[in-house]
């Protein structure tokens, strides 16, 4: 009483019935939404019984409850095989790429901090700003590698434009991950920043510079070249995409990506006659769609389109277009 949902379903006479309800309901009992038993304030007895309850209620909660009384044998084999699989899972570095991140070193604390910027102020001379972002790393690895990043000199941020280096610790391409490629960041693996902290100096970022051997290999890129290429020009430099509203990752996500490796977006269908324009012409024009949204773009699917894989295309930097697609 007094929530604002059960008034309007009293002003809209809708029952009001409490959890006892439906847990009766659920173990197959006759219940009556007047019942005294399911108004709102009577006690819920019912709802999280045991297996010993449930059994009591009826034949088919019993016959439910026969398997999980029957002995489950295993051999010493078998719990042998478990556990080293299960050792082989915990330990794999790309499963769980934090693990082995947290036997670094601990992190200076705000005095120790504190005390090496005034000694960096005090031999004056100039020295690196690197601005790092972090992506997939979880928060207690991210404060150790913030707090020796900060030791070196450094500053953390949220967005990939802001920042010089995008601290990660695999390929998966998450949309930090793409962002930098787009930008050009350098993309490095957090031991730069632990091995920094340890010998009290910035690593070489190019010692460092991510390299997943299984995604790079499943992608069929090359993370370095990838963000060299990027620097010197846009992936996506005087190409045009059309953007249908299903598709996933989601469209908005996908405009920016798009937008920052150089492309435009157009918010309207593209006309025939303009499909036509850009063949005639060489010109790149990509419809990125999906099942969901194929009859917004039946009227194209006889332009001979190649069909594209956009967060592919940003990994691999490269831009294919058929003299005769567009």
């Amino acid at each position: 009483p007094g929530v604002e949902k059960v008034e309007k379903a009293r002003e809209w006479e809708i029952p009001v019935v409490n959890y006892q309800w439906l847990a009766d309901n659920y173990a197959g009992q006759r219940v009556e939404v007047d019942n005294q038993r399911y108004q709102l304030g009577q006690p819920c007895e019912g709802v999280s019984p045991g297996p010993y309850a449930l059994e009591m209620i009826n034949d088919q909660f019993k016959q439910l409850l026969l398997a999980w009384k029957m002995p489950i044998i295993v051999s010493p084999e078998q719990w042998r095989r478990s556990f080293d699989t299960k050792q082989t899972v915990e330990n794999d570095e790309g499963v769980f790429p934090n693990k082995k991140l947290r036997s670094q070193s601990a992190p200076p604390s705000e005095a120790e901090i504190a005390a090496k910027v005034e000694e960096r102020k005090k031999s004056g001379g100039t020295h690196p700003e690197y601005v790092v972002a972090f992506s997939g790393i979880d928060e207690e690895n991210k404060h150790v590698l913030t707090q020796k990043l900060r030791f070196l000199g450094g500053r953390a941020c949220e967005e990939i434009a802001e920042c010089t280096h995008l601290v990660t610790t695999n390929g998966r391409r998450t949309e930090k991950l793409l962002e930098a490629i787009c930008l050009g960041r350098n993309i490095v693996n957090p031991y730069w920043i632990v091995h920094g902290y340890e010998c009290r100096q910035w690593m070489d970022t190019l010692d460092y510079f991510l390299h997943d051997e299984d995604q790079e290999r499943h992608l069929g890129y090359n993370c370095k070249r990838s963000v060299v290429r990027a620097r010197h020009r846009k992936l996506f430099e005087d190409v045009q995409f059309y953007i249908t509203p299903s598709v996933e990752p989601s469209r908005t996500m996908l405009t920016r990506l798009i937008r920052l490796a150089g492309g435009t977006v157009h918010e309207d269908r593209p006309a025939p006659a303009d499909i036509a324009r850009c063949i005639e012409t060489d010109a790149p024009y990509i419809v990125i769609s999906c099942e969901c949204d194929l009859r917004m773009v039946q009227y194209l699917l006889e332009c001979n389109f190649r069909e594209f894989w956009l967060l592919f295309l940003v990994a691999l930097h490269l831009l294919i277009i058929s003299k005769k697609n567009c």
